[in-house]
């Protein structure tokens, strides 16, 4: 209601590190999660993450030391690989079909391409069902959803496709740098 409007405009009064606490206890897109952040440590390439992720797909963490390529794939990565995507103010959109689904894949595809074409740090990628933590188990089989728009420390997962939805958690959280 207009209660969040007032609350959200009176934090405007307040030091810049308040305001950023304050305004991430207002989600930017409904449904989105806020996630624990999980350090930024660099591990090397081929290690698996000494550290459970809080969430799948992971929002923050252990990573590799380079990103990937802002495109659309039909292979996945590692979630180490991808975390370093994040850091660097991108914006990932997950998904994952218990079929082969060509239709979400094309409509997610057709979505991200604009972005990319316009050097905007977005990517679309499948998630890792065979992803092993260093225990051996794998508890990111499956995402609870067949598309996860994740950010830095964000998450928002969605039963179908939503461009609305997922225009709006680009413009959120695409294009800050999360680097300490």
């Amino acid at each position: 209601g207009t209660n969040g409007v007032i609350h959200v405009l009176d934090t405007l009064l307040l030091p810049p590190a308040q305001q950023a606490e304050i305004m991430a206890l207002y989600p930017s897109v409904a449904g989105e999660v806020t996630y624990v952040m999980q350090g930024n440590i660099h591990i090397e390439q081929g290690e698996t993450s000494p550290v459970a992720y809080n969430s799948t797909p992971p929002t923050s963490g252990p990573h590799y030391p380079n990103i990937v390529a802002w495109q659309v794939y039909e292979e996945p990565f590692a979630y180490e690989q991808l975390i370093h995507n994040l850091e660097d103010s991108g914006v990932l959109i997950y998904y994952q079909c218990a079929e082969p689904c060509p239709e979400l894949f094309q409509q997610l595809s057709d979505f991200a391409q604009p972005y990319i074409d316009a050097g905007r740090h977005v990517a679309v990628v499948p998630n890792d069902p065979t992803w092993t933590t260093a225990a051996g188990v794998h508890p990111h089989a499956d995402m609870g959803a067949p598309i996860a728009v994740v950010a830095w420390q964000k998450l928002l997962k969605l039963d179908e496709f939503d461009g609305d939805k997922m225009a709006q958690f680009i413009e959120a959280y695409e294009g800050i740098d999360h680097h300490v």
